[in-house]
């Protein structure tokens, strides 16, 4: 279906707005995890349980692509508490 007119225009905008919104969040986390700033950890590890409930979810409503994404934040979240990582950022 294809929305046209000033209604599809203000969704673009606002879809577009988010997008930008997130892309600057993520250049942000980006920037910390080169600079080794602490709090992107924690921010790494709640992105990371939100993403892999999330996956649990869509699991759980018979999603079983979401097999992958579990995978992946189970990885991601195994890799963030190993000492040399941890340590990185100054949570030993």
């Amino acid at each position: 279906m294809v929305v046209a007119g000033p209604f599809g225009g203000a969704i673009g905008l606002v879809v577009g707005f988010v997008f930008i919104i997130v892309g600057a969040i993520e250049i942000i986390l980006g920037i910390g995890c080169f600079k080794a700033w602490g709090w992107v950890w924690t921010a790494g590890v709640i992105i990371t349980i939100v993403s892999l409930l999330i996956g649990l979810l869509e699991l759980l409503t018979g999603g079983a692509g979401a097999i992958l994404g579990i995978v992946i934040s189970g990885i991601i979240l195994w890799y963030l508490f190993q000492p040399n990582v941890k340590a990185y950022f100054g949570k030993t």
